[in-house]
């Protein structure tokens, strides 16, 4: 091996002369026989190199080189990822180097890159990748995987293809591809250092050996905790498998049966780009053709994502419409109420009585000027009424219910809580009128002594009572003088006892 950060110079795949690869493009073309029997015929009648077929990526323009690929993807060591975390290693082939320092293991984000929406390789359902755990890295930690199977000897007919990811901020992590002879000889095939290209990264390397050999994969970190290092969508030829060239296997399918492309599965052809992903690998899902164009929406209606056309009148209202709320998803806090419609744009409410007066005030689909002249399509929720005004549709709602949309929970004052207030205002309205009724004995009793004058003996308990406020009246000691004595027609006389009084009173 040579020194760190240096590789081997490693002679590539020989290159064909271009007139003569042009000969044979078109020998290919006419016969339907590509002149070597390492290439591979496309349907369109184009020849392509057989180490380019089933790679995950599609080399004929036709794209048939990714198609029937189980027989690819089921070789010894190729994988995926596309797997359980814990059992990996034995569905994959592949073995973790106990003398290593760092592990493989699954993942499924790359780090620090938010704006990929999908991260991992795999076409279809892919959602994992194999990357290097460097927790705890330092200087000369390596993290080795090798496969668990060995491959026959052979020249030149074996190649493995994969997928590999690296953000390497100084330039310093190495990806590398070895041959392990029997004897325990490493041989390095293939090598990348610091690479600077975003995104995953396509490479294939031709593996020739004069006996049995494994293959590995090697990430040296250097001691850097900020490099990342994954790898995606391994496949081995199936020559590595036989040692020799291997006649492209018929699909296991019935004619009526679509072959998923990395599984050995048949689904049924009807499920073929039907929305439905039927194979594991989701397959049966790509390359379909775009889907129709969708109906147009008018100016005042909202385009949902099932192709939709909802009036825009019910954009923001608090109801969702579409069946995937799109129509609730663009809005803002702001609510409106009593008729008035929530304008997202201008995080404004436009009042009812700017409805349907024929000019827009909100340019969100002109929903000011929507559905003027008719209730849309369950408008009114909760048992609400629908009744057509000269602004616009409003709802009537049920007791119990409120909002523009009858859609919102109203929770009335409970009738304990209404009793509990009938018994505090009854019990103020007894009080009080014990209150007046004392008030008033006490006042005409007063106005009773002050206008006739009272010479009480001793025993006498006409209006006597003992008050706080205005003293003993009972008191047989004091008598009303007569100077505050005067005439009164009502009772004729200005003074005298009380059995004056009572005299005059009988007469």
């Amino acid at each position: 091996e040579r020194p760190r950060g240096r590789s081997a110079p490693l002679k590539g795949p020989p290159q064909e002369e271009p007139n003569r690869r042009s000969a044979l493009l078109s020998v290919g073309e006419i016969s339907e026989i590509c002149p070597e029997t390492t290439d591979f015929l496309c349907r369109d009648k184009k020849c392509i190199a057989s180490h380019l077929v089933c790679d995950y990526k599609p080399d004929c323009s036709d794209r048939s080189d990714e198609a029937h690929c189980a027989q690819y993807t089921s070789t010894t060591g190729s994988c995926n990822f596309e797997i359980s975390s814990g059992n990996w290693t034995t569905a994959c082939s592949l073995t973790q180097d106990s003398e290593d320092d760092l592990d493989w293991a699954i993942g499924s984000r790359i780090p620090a890159e938010v704006l990929i929406p999908d991260s991992d390789h795999t076409p279809g359902s892919g959602q994992h990748f194999l990357y290097v755990n460097s927790s705890g890295s330092k200087e000369g930690s390596i993290a080795r995987i090798t496969t668990s199977k060995s491959f026959p000897a052979s020249l030149g007919m074996c190649t493995v293809r994969f997928w590999f990811y690296m953000i390497d901020p100084r330039s310093m992590g190495i990806l590398k591809v070895y041959t392990i002879e029997e004897s325990g000889l490493n041989i390095l095939v293939w090598s990348v250092i610091g690479n600077k290209r975003t995104g995953w990264t396509y490479s294939y390397v031709p593996l020739s050996s004069n006996s049995p050999f494994k293959v590995a994969f090697e990430a040296d970190l250097d001691g850097n905790e900020d490099i990342f290092i994954a790898l995606d969508d391994i496949s081995f030829t199936p020559e590595c498998v036989t040692g020799g060239p291997v006649p492209v296997q018929p699909s296991p399918c019935e004619a009526d049966q679509f072959s998923c492309i990395y599984t050995l599965h048949c689904v049924p052809l009807s499920g073929k780009c039907d929305g439905h992903e039927d194979c594991i690998d989701g397959s049966d899902e790509m390359d379909c053709p775009l889907s129709p164009t969708p109906p147009l929406c008018s100016n005042m209606e909202f385009s949902c994502s099932t192709d939709e056309c909802i009036p825009s009148l019910l954009l923001c209202d608090g109801v969702p419409d579409c069946h995937f709320n799109e129509d609730e998803l663009i809005c803002s806090n702001k609510s409106c109420s009593n008729g008035a419609l929530v304008c997202a744009s201008s995080n404004s409410c436009i009042p009812a009585h700017q409805r349907c007066d024929g000019f827009a005030d909100c340019m969100d689909f002109q929903l000011d000027e929507s559905s003027c002249s008719e209730c849309p399509l369950n408008y009114c929720r909760n048992g609400g009424t629908c009744v057509v005004e000269k602004n616009g549709p409003m709802c009537r709602c049920r007791q119990g219910w409120k909002g523009n949309r009858c859609h919102i929970k109203f929770n009335p004052p409970t009738t304990d809580f209404t009793y509990a207030q009938n018994n505090i205002w009854t019990l103020l309205g007894i009080g009080l009128a014990f209150l007046m009724i004392h008030i008033t004995v006490a006042v005409l009793c007063f106005l009773a002594n002050r206008k006739v004058p009272i010479r009480k003996t001793e025993g006498s308990g006409n209006c006597a009572f003992v008050n706080p406020v205005y003293g003993n009246w009972s008191n047989p000691e004091k008598t009303e003088s007569s100077v505050y004595s005067f005439s009164n027609p009502l009772y004729g006389t200005t003074s005298g006892s009380l059995d004056t009084l009572s005299h005059h009173l009988k007469q």
